[in-house]
């Protein structure tokens, strides 16, 4: 399986600011030395920006904006609202977007740490998007390397 570009929730920018020596944190490790594409969309950022704040506090939000610059991720537009009612149907109305992200912009794999992206009909509705935890992804990219 080929992973490249992954397309990132909020929870992994969350984290990978709180935890940056965890699973998230090295993923976007491996993003900023161009190991792995990062692509999220604009509510991600927003959402991952306001639960840094609140939840980590306005110091970690710096960190945060320093791990922007370095991962670069592609930050792409907002799905259109008829893709993301498609996705609603089959997820809860707040992760429709994520999950609508990811497929409408072919990303190889959602990253997410959510359980809310876990029941076989969301993955049956990503297609060929797989849907992984940041550990999944190393261990993936582990076992592609000792191919």
């Amino acid at each position: 399986m080929k992973v490249s570009r992954i397309f990132l929730d909020a929870n992994i920018f969350v984290a990978a600011v709180g935890r940056p020596a965890g699973g998230s944190g090295t993923l976007l490790t491996l993003c900023a030395r161009g190991f792995l594409t990062a692509v999220a969309s604009r509510r991600v950022i927003a959402e991952a920006e306001r639960n840094i704040r609140e939840k980590l506090g306005t110091e970690a939000l710096q960190k945060f904006y320093e791990l922007l610059v370095g991962v670069r991720p592609r930050i792409v537009p907002d799905p259109p609202p008829r893709v993301v009612r498609r996705f609603a149907r089959v997820i809860n109305k707040k992760d429709a977007p994520v999950l609508a992200a990811a497929v409408h912009n072919r990303a190889d794999a959602l990253v997410t740490l959510d359980t809310d992206f876990s029941p076989p009909t969301v993955h049956r509705a990503a297609g060929a998007v797989q849907i992984l935890d940041p550990g999944s992804v190393l261990r993936l990219l582990r076992r592609s390397e000792e191919s």
